[in-house]
C-alpha cells in the first residue's frame, strides 16, 4: 500500500503532466501545419484543427485512430503502394529515425486523390515510450499544378494530343530497345499530313478548322489500340507510332486511317470529308537513326504520297529501294 507522501507525489506527477500536455495542445492548437501527437500504438492524443480537416480523424473515447477517409490506397510520389507497416508513424515507433517531406499519395474510395507532405519526429528520442509528432501539408494543388505544367509542356492545346517533343522522347526510346531479333514485328511511324488545310480555314475560318482537326485527331486516336500513340506535330501533321506489328497489320492501319477520314465530321452542320497524305517508315533492328531522323523519313515518305495528289499512303523504305 503506497504511503501518503508516494500518493502525493504521484499526484503531482499527474498535475505535472497534464499541464505539460495542456501546454502542448495548446501549442499544437496555435500552428497552422497539420499537427498530430500519436500515441506509439497509433491513437490520436492531441490534433489541431488542420490535422482534423485533412485527416478527417475520426474521435472517439480514448483517443481515434488515424484514418485518412479510409483510403483505398496510399503510395509515395513514385507509385509505390505503402504497407500498413511502412506508414511514417509505425516506421518511427520501430526504427527510431525521423521522416522529412514525404510525399504521400492518398486514393479515396470516391475517386478522388490527395496528395500530402508528411514529417515525422518523436516528441522525446531519450522516451522509449515517446509519442510522435506528425506533421502534415496539403499539396494537392501544387500537384495540379505540376500536372497542369507537364501537361502543358507535353500536350498540344488544340487537339489534347502529345506534341513533337513528347512523341520524340517516345521514338527515342523505342529506338533504344531495337534489336536484330525484331525481325518479324515492326515499330513503325506514320506522319499523316492533312491535304488542303488551307483551303479548309479559308472556307470555315481558323476556329472551325481547329474544331475539325480536333474532332479528326479524336477519331484517329480512339480507333488504333491502346499501345499505340498518336500526336501532332505541327498544324495538319500529325505522327502515329505503331508497335508490334507485321506487314498485313502495318497495310491495315493505313487502310483504316484514310477510311476513317473519309467518313464525314459534321461542324456546324458543315459535312467535312477529310483526306490526308502518309508517309511511314520502319523502325529498323539496332536502328542507328535519331528520333528526328525518323520523323524526317517519314516526312520524306509523306511528300512524295501529297506529290501523287495526296489521299496515299508512301513506305519509305519502298522509296528507298528505288533510289528515288
Amino acid at each position: 500500500m503506497l504511503s501518503e507522501s508516494e500518493i502525493n507525489a504521484r499526484q503531482r506527477r499527474l498535475v505535472h503532466h497534464a499541464s505539460e500536455r495542456s501546454e502542448l495542445a495548446a501549442l499544437v492548437d496555435s500552428l497552422s501545419p497539420g499537427v498530430l501527437i500519436l500515441s506509439p500504438q497509433g491513437d490520436v492524443e492531441i490534433a489541431n484543427d488542420t490535422a482534423r480537416e485533412l485527416l478527417a480523424i475520426l474521435e472517439g473515447r480514448g483517443g481515434a485512430r488515424v484514418d485518412i477517409a479510409r483510403p483505398q490506397t496510399m503510395s509515395l510520389a513514385d507509385g509505390r503502394e505503402i504497407s500498413f507497416d511502412d506508414l511514417p508513424h509505425n516506421t518511427i515507433v520501430r526504427d527510431r529515425r525521423s521522416v522529412r517531406d514525404m510525399e504521400i499519395q492518398v486514393d479515396r474510395p470516391d475517386g478522388t486523390r490527395m496528395w500530402l507532405c508528411c514529417s515525422v519526429s518523436l516528441l522525446d528520442e531519450a522516451d522509449p515510450e515517446s509519442s510522435v509528432v506528425v506533421t502534415l501539408a496539403d499539396t494537392t494543388e501544387l500537384h495540379s499544378l505540376r500536372e497542369r505544367v507537364h501537361k502543358s509542356d507535353n500536350y498540344d492545346a488544340v487537339t489534347g494530343l502529345p506534341n513533337l517533343p513528347f512523341v520524340l522522347g517516345q521514338i527515342s526510346d523505342l529506338l533504344d530497345d531495337t534489336h536484330a531479333d525484331d525481325a518479324d514485328v515492326s515499330t513503325v511511324v506514320m506522319v499523316i499530313n492533312f491535304d488542303k488545310l488551307k483551303e479548309l480555314n479559308v472556307s470555315l475560318g481558323h476556329l472551325r478548322g481547329d474544331r475539325a482537326l480536333a474532332m479528326t485527331a479524336e477519331r484517329l486516336r480512339s480507333a488504333l489500340p491502346a499501345r499505340h500513340l498518336v500526336g501532332r506535330v505541327v498544324g495538319a501533321e500529325f505522327v502515329a507510332v505503331l508497335t508490334g506489328l507485321d506487314e498485313d497489320g502495318i497495310e491495315d492501319i493505313s487502310d483504316l486511317v484514310h477510311l476513317l477520314l473519309t467518313d464525314p465530321t459534321d461542324i456546324d452542320g458543315n459535312d467535312l470529308r477529310m483526306r490526308a497524305s502518309v508517309g511511314l517508315v520502319r523502325l529498323r533492328p539496332n536502328d542507328t537513326r535519331s528520333a528526328e531522323d525518323i520523323i524526317s523519313d517519314a516526312d520524306t515518305a509523306m511528300y512524295h504520297a501529297k506529290m501523287k495528289g495526296g489521299g496515299h499512303t508512301v513506305d519509305f523504305d519502298r522509296l528507298r529501294l528505288t533510289g528515288v
